[in-house]
């Protein structure tokens, strides 16, 4: 996750890696109700998403596949 602090164009967003982008001056505070609005490239989050999570996978120690079958 980001942080947009100032004003920004939409070529900000694109091919940014980060799952969402706060845009700061959008949020805003209403009685007890916390607006916020975030930005996403759907594509470039998810796929980084994804590799970090094929890392993890990839990282655990293995399991063997294959079992003893009793005869």
């Amino acid at each position: 996750m980001a942080v947009l602090e100032d004003e920004w164009a939409s070529s900000r967003i694109v091919g940014d890696p980060h799952s969402s982008i706060v845009d700061l001056p959008l949020t805003a505070v209403e009685g007890d109700l916390l607006s916020v609005a975030a930005w996403y490239d759907n594509e470039m989050g998810y796929a980084s998403r994804l590799a970090e999570t094929a890392q993890r996978i990839a990282a655990r120690p293995s399991i063997a596949t294959t079992q003893e079958v009793p005869a």
